[in-house]
């Protein structure tokens, strides 16, 4: 699965919005068996949450991973495992954490 901010202008460097980003050449849309969007306001609650009660340090597209997760545990029985691949580290002086 793969989820993307709903927004082209959604504000997080490193998120991409696909339908309007320069997509990379590694990029092959048919990977993922389903595609999401989400909210940034999700996302970055999400991200604040980890980091406050599981202590992980993540960023924006973690967040927005963990919480399409959590929306796929609700809809359907199974096994669901995210993975994140950013730190919190560059978000540092963002908005994110004020």
């Amino acid at each position: 699965m793969a989820v993307q901010p709903d927004d082209a202008l959604h504000g997080i460097e490193g998120w991409k919005h696909m339908p309007t980003a320069l997509w990379p050449p590694i990029w092959d849309e048919r990977m993922a068996d389903e595609h999401r969007v989400m909210a940034t306001d999700e996302a970055m609650a999400m991200t604040r949450r980890l980091a406050r009660e599981e202590g992980i340090f993540s960023g924006p597209s973690g967040g927005a991973a963990v919480a399409t997760a959590a929306a796929v545990a609700r809809e359907q029985p199974g096994r669901i495992v995210v993975l994140i691949a950013d730190g919190g580290e560059r978000y540092l002086t963002t908005p994110l954490w004020e």
